[in-house]
């Protein structure tokens, strides 16, 4: 990409980086003073969803710029194509791309395309953090204060997403440390999450083998009551090699709940299905 456009996408990484640094700062610590008197309100659940937005934006601006303008003006269209400004003030160019493409309202807001530029780019990642994002588009649309486990699974979300930006290098570790409450978090989580399936384990009412399949789900026994449940997940693959990849299971009958794909693993329960 043109350096004059390089210099554009940096400015508006800077701004975006500066917002996520006060939301994640501000939504992981009022999340840990609410997690630990087990009374949460929406003040925390409203930064994390935030927080989450602004990296998926980040990641859509630095693996496909132009997807996060509504228009491009002539200039940056020359640029992308290769074609040499006529004019050797690259300065004002600058000025001109940046005033034309900061212009208010040309920024797209859509995060539904910043999550599906995500999902393009790091196909592995999207089974684990499927279940995290499914959870962040209910909490952008239900206005309720939430359950102290939501919150708890969304700070895990929210932090696991920052690892893996920062292991990509499109964000820097700089811009937040994990705190010690940050670390207790997530290793309370894991923990919690061993112990609870393998309690879930001891009811002995899953069969793994038997998996009732049609085209576009699986149905499993729930590990409680024994109730068929349809698997949580998405089709994905190519036309002709199609496949169903499980991240969740909830129980309507009992409430049983595997929230995610390392939950189904530890279960028991593979999460790729062929579809013929």
């Amino acid at each position: 990409m043109h350096i004059l456009l390089v210099k554009v996408q940096q400015k508006i990484l800077d701004d975006k980086v500066d917002e996520l640094i006060i939301c994640l700062t501000d939504g992981m610590y009022v999340s840990h003073l609410q997690l630990a008197a087990n009374k949460v309100t929406a003040l925390p659940v409203k930064n994390l969803v935030k927080a989450i937005a602004l990296m998926l934006e980040i990641v859509a601006i630095q693996k496909d710029f132009t997807s996060v303008f509504k228009s491009m003006p002539l200039e940056a269209t020359q640029l992308i194509a290769g074609i040499e400004l006529p004019t050797d003030d690259h300065f004002a160019v600058y000025k001109q791309l940046k005033d034309s493409l900061l212009a208010d309202g040309n920024l797209c807001d859509d995060a539904e395309v910043h999550l599906e530029i995500f999902r393009k780019n790091f196909p592995v990642k999207r089974p684990f953090f499927e279940s995290y994002f499914r959870l962040w588009q209910q909490m952008q649309i239900n206005k309720f204060d939430p359950s102290p486990r939501t919150l708890e699974r969304l700070a895990y979300g929210t932090l696991n997403l920052l690892e893996h930006l920062v292991e990509q290098k499109l964000l820097h570790s700089a811009i937040y440390h994990l705190t010690d409450e940050d670390e207790n978090l997530l290793l309370r989580y894991n923990q919690n999450r061993v112990l609870r399936i393998d309690e879930l384990l001891m009811e002995g009412n899953l069969d793994a083998e038997h998996v009732t399949a049609n085209h576009i789900s699986r149905r499993l026994p729930c590990m409680k009551c024994g109730s068929y449940n349809m698997l949580q997940g998405y089709n994905d693959g190519t036309q002709n090699h199609k496949q169903f990849v499980a991240i969740g299971y909830q129980c309507n009958q009992c409430g049983m709940e595997l929230f995610d794909q390392k939950d189904l693993l530890l279960a028991g329960i593979k999460p790729i299905y062929a579809i013929s």
